[in-house]
């Protein structure tokens, strides 16, 4: 059987002396909740004068803070307790959302699982350097038939295009009017790969994504004789 105990202090000088007697007793894991002051701050301190008593939010209200935010805040404590925090997150109530945090209370159960998905995408990113790339469908949406959305124009940009032809050119003169031209073309000299645009179409299961790229490198010879 494991128990689990509350942090019944928020006064940061208290703090040392309230983990090391928790811990002493035998605790598993000491909570900090988001009331009346910040859930993570007394669980810095608490890292720093502990070495085995697990530390965790419950919980931190989520909205308020960006994915990136939260990120850096959890992979720093995680860090200083050597692995022991535990990332405790919540929706919390429209009324709270709203009135004490100043943010838009909306569709609470997909936004949370964005929050988690945004979230693994980042630490993915810092732990075993996955390319960060986490777009959120529901950042948008179809305009009404006959209207303008409101993202303005270039807001999203694509991967960008630059490319390097060649073309080498030879002619020999024959006899009389008779001419040979040789020529050798190459496309994408440097064979450098060439993404499309990300797909814009809403309702695909991939939009957002790269599914396209442009023709690798491509070699012609021609041979042309003039009479």
């Amino acid at each position: 059987m494991k128990l689990d105990v509350a942090m019944l202090t928020h006064d940061l000088t208290q703090i040392p002396d309230y983990a090391r007697k928790v811990e002493a007793l035998g605790y598993d894991c000491l909570w900090s909740a988001e009331t009346q002051h910040d859930p993570f701050l007394p669980l810095a301190v608490a890292a720093t004068c502990t070495s085995r008593i697990k530390l965790g939010t419950s919980i931190a209200v989520a909205f308020p803070r960006s994915p990136m935010v939260l990120a850096h805040i959890s992979w720093d404590l995680a860090k200083a307790s050597g692995g022991r925090f535990i990332l405790g997150l919540g929706s919390q109530v429209k009324g709270h959302n709203e009135r004490r945090f100043s943010v838009k209370w909306d569709a609470p159960a997909p936004r949370m699982r964005e929050v988690v998905q945004a979230l693994r995408a980042i630490w993915s990113c810092w732990q075993n350097g996955t390319p960060l790339n986490f777009l959120n469908p529901r950042a948008f949406a179809q305009p009404d038939l006959g209207t303008f959305g409101d993202l303005p124009r270039n807001a999203v940009e694509g991967p960008g295009l630059w490319n390097l032809d060649a073309s080498l050119v030879r002619g020999f003169a024959l006899r009389g009017m008779h001419r040979l031209e040789l020529r050798v073309e190459a496309f994408n000299v440097l064979n450098h790969v060439r993404l499309g645009n990300p797909v814009t179409n809403l309702n695909s299961p991939t939009f957002g994504q790269i599914q396209t790229a442009l023709d690798p490198r491509v070699l012609q010879l021609a041979v042309k004789y003039v009479f």
